[in-house]
C-alpha cells in the first residue's frame, strides 16, 4: 500500500512543477547581475502605506467577485454559499492571468460551478450575466469619465470628437 503524500503529490504534480519551476524562474532574476541590488533600492523608497492601500484593495476586489456571483447563483440556487462564489471567482481571476487574453478564466469558472453540481447552462447563464453586467458598468464608467474631464480629453487627445 502507498503512502497516503504520494497519492496527493502523483495528483498534484503539475501544479507542483509549475510551482516549482516559477520559483526558479524568479530566484534566478533575484540573483542576477543586478536584482538583489536593484531590490535593495526599490524597498528604500518604497512607501510601505501605498502597498497597504494596494493590497487592501485587491482584497476588496477578490470580496466584491465573490459576492458579485454570489448575487447571481442565489437566485438560481438558493442553497448556494458565498465560499464557493469567492473560491470560484479566485479560480476566475488566476486562469484569467494565466491565459492568453484573460480567455481561461469564465470557462474555468464554468467547470468548477459544474463540480460543485451545479447545472452547466446555469454556470454559463451566470457567468454570461456578469461578464455582461461588468461590460456595462464598464462602459457606462467611461462615459461619465469622458463627460466629467471633457476639456481633458479635448487638449490632450488628437482629434477628438463625439
Amino acid at each position: 500500500m502507498k503512502p497516503a503524500f504520494l497519492g496527493t503529490i502523483k495528483k498534484n504534480l503539475f501544479g507542483i512543477i509549475t510551482a516549482v519551476l516559477s520559483a526558479g524562474v524568479l530566484l534566478g532574476f533575484l540573483f542576477s547581475a543586478d536584482g538583489i541590488a536593484s531590490l535593495a533600492r526599490i524597498s528604500q523608497n518604497m512607501r510601505y502605506e501605498w502597498l497597504l492601500v494596494a493590497l487592501a484593495v485587491a482584497v476588496a476586489a477578490w470580496f466584491l467577485e465573490g459576492i458579485v456571483l454570489n448575487i447571481f447563483c442565489k437566485v438560481i440556487y438558493q442553497q448556494w454559499k458565498f465560499r464557493y462564489s469567492f473560491c470560484i471567482g479566485m479560480e476566475g481571476i488566476l486562469y484569467s492571468a494565466l491565459t492568453p487574453f484573460s480567455t481561461g478564466g469564465q470557462p474555468m469558472q464554468i467547470y468548477s460551478m459544474r463540480r460543485l453540481g451545479m447545472d452547466t447552462g446555469a454556470a454559463s447563464s451566470i457567468i454570461a450575466m456578469k461578464t455582461v453586467v461588468y461590460q456595462i458598468i464598464l462602459v457606462l464608467y467611461s462615459l461619465v469619465m469622458v463627460v466629467w474631464m471633457l476639456p481633458f480629453f479635448q487638449t490632450n487627445v488628437s482629434n477628438f470628437s463625439f
